[in-house]
């Protein structure tokens, strides 16, 4: 039962990643589509999104899926891995499916440019969460046990 319990949130954290990346390309995409005075995006652009925002979140997961070799990559390089991965799926993906095929260059430019600013803001982001929440629980877990710890 614990192995099942392992998998099914490893599944949902995959799934949350996946459908925050699809919105985000999804949005950027038709947003530069528009002003780009294009109106309407392809129903099979916007799957083509999903599959590619999913295959992001496997990329993201598969870096960190095993927690020994994990904590033996540096911080920085952790940090830049979780943004660099997805951003490179991303980008092959886009010239890969032709997504841009009828805009401007600048178009590809700036939508690669925001969604790779926008992955670094959530690996930060996610980073900063998960110290705080270890932070609260390891305080907590010390008034448990009857010590005190001064931050």
């Amino acid at each position: 039962m614990k192995k099942w319990k392992k998998w099914i949130r490893a599944e949902m954290d995959m799934e949350f990643f996946a459908c925050v990346h699809w919105v985000s390309l999804l949005w950027c995409y038709s947003l530069i589509r528009w002003l780009c005075g294009k109106d309407g995006v392809s129903f099979f652009f916007m799957t083509e999104m999903g599959v590619t925002s999913y295959v992001m979140a496997i990329g993201q997961r598969f870096i960190f899926c095993n927690e020994r070799i994990y904590k033996r990559i540096p911080s920085a390089v952790r940090y830049t891995l979780w943004t660099l991965v997805p951003a490179v799926i991303m980008i092959a993906a886009q010239f890969l499916f032709g997504w841009f095929g009828d805009l401007p260059c600048v178009a590809w430019i700036s939508f690669d440019i925001i969604l790779v600013v926008f992955l670094a803001i959530v690996e930060i982001c996610i980073h900063k969460f998960y110290e705080d929440d270890t932070k609260v629980l390891n305080d907590l877990l010390t008034q448990y046990q009857g010590g005190r710890r001064d931050v």
